[in-house]
């Protein structure tokens, strides 16, 4: 009978430990700040190719596209592009996260790069 009791107290102790780690109030604010830096990058992507369009991503200039890059780029979020083997601006060393967009055009492909840099 006393091995029933230490194996039921030994499986509560485990449950207790799991709900703890599960309610980690860190874990949960992490994830969040993860979240919202991944939204705001895949947002700066967008607004990008939403300003530039398809038709101005496949023929311009990539000299073009890369200053129009610099322009919308800050002190936080940073944009980059890659095209006909140009790289308009390298992602710093160690960037807090980013996220990237590959598009497969007619004329070529474009990747557009987003990161959020250490401030």
């Amino acid at each position: 009978m006393r091995i029933i009791d230490i194996a039921v107290g030994t499986g509560y102790a485990a449950l207790c430990l799991m709900l703890v780690f599960a309610m980690n109030p860190v874990v949960s604010e992490e994830t969040s700040s993860q979240l919202a830096a991944q939204s705001r990058l895949d947002g700066a992507i967008d607004l990008f190719v939403e300003r530039v369009g398809l038709v101005d991503l496949n023929l311009s200039p990539a000299a073009d596209l890369c200053q129009t890059a610099a322009e919308m780029s800050n002190s936080t979020v940073g944009l980059s592009l890659a095209m006909d083997g140009v790289d308009c601006r390298p992602a710093p060393p160690f960037p807090i996260a980013s996220s990237d967009l590959t598009l497969a055009l007619p004329d070529r492909t474009v990747t557009v790069e987003a990161w959020l840099a250490r401030g």
